[in-house]
């Protein structure tokens, strides 16, 4: 477990400032994104994750370990489900969600709130 946190990360982007730095899955005193900016597309180590586009309004197909990322650039997102991590996202101009273990089609089954675009992103084991 502490050799796959020291090398498994994810990295987010947005449409203003590109891609933003790697952050270590559990790390928790970091979070991928920027405050004020809405995410628009991420990239994670080896776990599958999709997406909520805002703009289209429905989930993006399920990408895995950086073959892709997930998001279209310009259009931010409102939702995320990852398979067998757990994590929460910061709301823009808000404040940090609940964190998240399960993914389904439920409200409970991903984070985010559909209307409310995304900044920030914590991810643990």
């Amino acid at each position: 477990k502490d050799f796959e946190y020291n090398l498994l990360t994810y990295q987010t982007h947005d449409n203003k400032h590109g891609w933003h730095k790697d952050v270590f899955i559990g790390d928790l005193t970091n979070y991928a994104g920027l405050y004020g900016n809405s995410i628009d597309a991420i990239f994670l180590d080896k776990y599958k994750l999709r997406v909520h586009d805002m703009v289209k309004n429905k989930w993006l197909p399920w990408v895995e370990d950086r073959n892709d990322y997930a998001g279209n650039f310009g259009n931010p997102i409102d939702g995320i489900q990852i398979q067998g991590l757990t994590y929460r996202v910061h709301l823009k101009n808000g404040f940090w969600l609940p964190w998240v273990t399960n993914y389904n089609n439920t409200n409970n089954g991903y984070a985010g709130i559909y209307g409310k675009s995304i900044d920030g992103i914590q991810i643990k084991y």
